[in-house]
């Protein structure tokens, strides 16, 4: 038996213990091992070839192990590439409290799909691709970042991206290898994240992070290398198809890397930011003392500091009600909030426009 057989069987038995069936898992594998399959490639690499493995699809993009490419219009699924892949998948687990045992496969998975993954990075096989959903968009901007080597640019304003674990799964990596990343986002992003994971992105990640208004985020885009641009698209514009676009052309390119400064330059350090929504932070809890009760103080201060990577109530054990009496309580006081993109977050006592004028007269502005 060969090695390539051995790691096929393995990985059948691996992903049934994470909980896939096992037609799932089997498309999964053809996909590894054969590259882009059009629909009706894909189904004939099963006896008959009239298997429906549209279910199967489907859970393997939710989980991000497959994307879709396009060839003349028509689809052709591909698997992404397993480190990523696997560890955005550990990442999320552990985001949500899963055991070490489900992490530990994800894992294993990683290793043994990498060794039966035929590569194909669905971002780098085409001058300009026009995304059709925000998830294809999300794994396309995952695939350039992951190729980072020197620098990625970032401008963003809430809706963001889903899937926020693949993101940092990848950005993590290039970090490490010493990529810079410089990142203008609006105040809302810094609200949702919590203060100690900004504060940790910043001090831990080296993560250059500046907070601009809004309404004066005319632009989102990435631009990795000063060699692949991903921008994303306004509403109302018939003439941009789908929701964002990956690009390689070198003017299209260089033109969004020219914008990054000016926003850069416009925007106020997180740092700022992050002691000003402290002191709100510490207004926020102190009437949240006088009017809730301990625990319900404890999941507001979770708030504040990890914003919706939030566990406590799960880790407290809380039913679904007596979280939406809580929320309903604080809400009622103006302690929380429900944010742009339906996130619980806290309510801070401070607008954009506050924040940009005790900027203004601060020593470093």
């Amino acid at each position: 038996m060969t090695r390539d057989r051995d790691d096929a069987g393995l990985l059948l038995e691996l992903m049934a213990s994470l909980g896939f069936d096992r037609l799932t898992a089997q498309v999964y594998a053809v996909l590894l091992t054969h590259g882009p399959l059009p629909g009706p490639g894909l189904r004939a690499a099963f006896p008959g070839g009239e298997i429906d493995v549209t279910g199967s699809l489907s859970r393997l993009q939710e989980h991000r192990l497959t994307g879709v490419a396009y060839e003349h219009s028509r689809p052709r699924y591909y698997a992404t590439e397993p480190s990523l892949a696997w560890a955005s998948l550990g990442t999320e687990l552990l985001w949500s409290g899963s055991s070490e045992a489900r992490r530990k496969l994800c894992s294993d998975l990683a290793a043994v799909a990498g060794r039966l993954h035929r590569r194909h990075p669905a971002a780098l096989t085409h001058r300009e691709w026009d995304a059709s959903t925000t998830e294809e968009l999300a794994q396309l901007v995952c695939e350039i970042v992951s190729t980072a080597r020197r620098e990625i640019l970032a401008v963003s304003k809430s809706p963001r991206l889903p899937h926020v674990a693949a993101f940092w799964t990848a950005l993590t990596g290039r970090l490490a290898l010493g990529v810079r990343y410089h990142r203008v986002a609006d105040l809302d992003e810094i609200v949702a994240h919590g203060l100690r994971v900004v504060t940790r992105d910043i001090h831990e990640a080296h993560i250059d992070l500046r907070v601009l208004e809004r309404e004066r985020i005319r632009h989102k885009f990435y631009v990795v290398d000063d060699r692949y641009l991903a921008v994303f698209h306004g509403d109302g514009d018939p003439s941009r198809r789908g929701v964002g676009r990956i690009s390689r052309k070198h003017h299209t390119v260089w033109r969004y890397r020219q914008r990054f400064p000016g926003y850069e330059r416009a925007a106020i350090p997180a740092d700022f930011v992050v002691t000003r929504l402290r002191e709100g932070a510490a207004t926020i809890l102190s009437r949240a003392g006088q009017h809730l009760s301990g625990a319900e103080v404890a999941w507001i201060e979770s708030l504040v500091e990890l914003g919706k990577f939030s566990r406590f109530p799960q880790e407290a054990g809380w039913p679904d009600t007596q979280l939406s009496e809580a929320e309903a309580r604080a809400g009622a006081l103006g302690l929380v909030r429900r944010n742009i993109e339906g996130e619980l977050v806290v309510a801070y006592p401070l607008r954009e426009a506050d924040l940009r004028a005790a900027y203004l007269e601060s020593p470093g502005a």
